[in-house]
């Protein structure tokens, strides 16, 4: 971590992704590398160098919904799902979405986008703490 907080991420102490299930996510990362520490590692730096690119700890400030989600603010972010605020029976959070709700001749890719990644995120770091996976999206 120290590594990481001085050099390509400093904020990753207050990064839920790294923070809210370290064991976890170690164990993740290791599985995927097949338990090559050094791959690990790089995984883990690549992740922290996108999530910093993205400005993805700006998703977690008060109104950052609102503002990527609204049309005033972020036109053509078309958002037909999001977070529906629930658990499925066994406590695992999900999203929800209807096709109803975007208009694709209005959608922006990059707009949509963005909002979609803020629901994601979210959602990825509601399934850590809980500590119950996958979610899951209806739609």
């Amino acid at each position: 971590e120290s590594g990481l907080r001085e050099g390509p991420y400093p904020d990753i102490a207050r990064d839920p992704f790294f923070t809210t299930d370290v064991q976890g996510l170690l164990r993740r990362y290791l599985l995927a590398a097949r338990l090559d520490v050094e791959a690990a590692l790089e995984r883990l730096r690549a992740t922290a160098e996108w999530r910093r690119d993205w400005d993805v700890l700006a998703y977690y400030e008060p109104g950052a919904a609102r503002q990527l989600f609204d049309e005033a603010s972020n036109p053509g972010a078309e958002m037909y799902f999001a977070d529906a605020l629930g658990t499925d029976r066994e406590g695992r959070p999900y999203v929800a979405g209807r096709l109803r709700f975007a208009n694709s001749e209005n959608m922006h890719p990059w707009r949509h986008l963005r909002a979609g990644v803020l629901v994601f995120e979210r959602l990825a770091t509601k399934v850590a703490a809980v500590g119950r996976g996958p979610a899951s999206y209806i739609l």
